[in-house]
This record gives C-alpha cells, structure tokens and sequence, in this order.
C-alpha cells in the first residue's frame, strides 16, 4: 500500500528515502568541509526541513540503519559518521 504526497504524487517510502539521504549528504558535506559535523540547527538551514524534530527523527533513522552514530564529549554530543557513502536502494 502506498501513500501519495498529494501534491507532488510521490510515494511516501521514496520521499522517505530521499529525505533520509539528502540528511545524510548533508552531514557528509558539511563534514569534508568545516572538519567537523553539523548541528541540528545548520542540517535545518541546509535542508527542505522545517521542523527540528523531523531532521532529529531522521537522524535516529541514520543511526538505526548504521550509517551514523552519536557521541559523548562532556555536556555536548556530537555525529560520527560511520559510512561514507549511502547506500540504500530506492524503493520501487
């Protein structure tokens, strides 16, 4: 059974995947660049994401799926970045 963005009549697991994937070049990205990882708040300014419970479910997603992790460093956390590449198929 699929759902349908209404307006854009994509599937709900592909707009899924998609989000999930631009969240993960994202992290990549700003990563390669600044040498460190983004915020929750910097993901939000790179992504068609409004809300930041959105960008933090997806997050959670990544770290299920493998992809990445959080760490501990005194009161802050921050993403390691366990693969470099994202590599689930799109759903068809």
């Amino acid at each position: 059974m699929y759902y349908y963005y209404e307006e854009e009549h994509i599937p709900r697991a592909e707009k899924v995947w998609s989000r999930e994937k631009e969240i993960f070049e994202i992290i990549v990205s700003f990563k390669e660049k600044h040498d460190y990882t983004p915020s929750m708040r910097e993901i939000k300014k790179r992504s068609s994401l409004q809300s930041l419970s959105t960008i933090h479910s997806y997050i959670n997603r990544l770290k299920e799926k493998g992809y990445i992790t959080t760490k501990q460093n005194g009161s802050h956390s921050y993403l390691v970045i366990l693969k470099n590449e994202y590599k689930d198929k799109k759903p068809s």
